[in-house]
This record gives structure tokens, C-alpha cells and sequence, in this order.
């Protein structure tokens, strides 16, 4: 069973950017529970296929508010799922303006989890 585990980077994003953009928030957290159960029933992250899914390098997802209105702000939740734990990490979530420094804190996040077991 997956599960997710929110980092603090997340808690922090999650405040501020549902503060800045209530309109977008909703979105994202319904798009993220459909990848939530699609994870429950794949092989694993990489089997999934979703329009509002995208892929990064490191095995980072974003998962976008796309796919339910239109006009709203593109925004990304960042994640990191563990196929090995079954953890869906929450890195971070923001406007895909910020997408270059989001991903910075995001592939230092899962650099120093894959170090941390090695």
C-alpha cells in the first residue's frame, strides 16, 4: 500500500502557494489522489500514464491542476515516488514559473534519500 510522507518543503509550499493561488490548490490535491489510485494498482510509477503527470529526471513527478478548468494558473507538485519504500514523497509544490528552483530543492532531496540508504 503506498503511502505518502510530506517533506517540509512541502508543508512550507503547500501554505504559501494555497494562500497565493486558492483556485489551483483543489486542482492539484484532486489530480494527485487520482495518481494516489493509480499507484495503489500499477506495477509501479514509471507503468503510469496521465496527462496532468509529468516526468523529470532523478525519478521526480510534477503532477499539474490541468485536466479540470480551464484558466488557472499552471502549477506543479513536485514528488518522488519510492517504488522500493512505497513512498510518495511531497517535495514541493509551485507555479511552473518557479519550475527551475523547484527543481533544484527537488533533485537535492532525492540526492541525499538515495545517498542516505547507499
Amino acid at each position: 500500500m503506498w503511502k505518502t510522507e510530506p517533506t517540509t518543503g512541502w508543508q512550507s509550499s503547500a501554505v504559501d502557494f494555497s494562500h497565493q493561488n486558492p483556485k489551483e490548490m483543489p486542482y492539484i490535491l484532486k489530480n494527485l489522489a487520482h495518481f494516489l489510485a493509480q499507484l495503489r494498482v500499477a506495477i509501479n510509477h514509471k507503468s503510469i500514464e496521465a496527462l496532468y503527470l509529468h516526468r523529470f529526471e532523478s525519478g521526480i513527478v510534477a503532477i499539474d491542476q490541468n485536466g479540470i478548468e480551464d484558466g488557472l494558473t499552471d502549477s506543479f507538485l513536485y514528488a518522488f515516488p519510492d517504488d522500493a519504500t512505497r513512498i510518495l514523497f511531497l517535495l514541493c509544490v509551485g507555479k511552473a514559473s518557479d519550475k527551475d528552483a523547484d527543481m533544484e530543492y527537488c533533485k537535492r532531496f532525492v540526492f541525499y534519500l538515495v545517498n542516505e540508504r547507499a
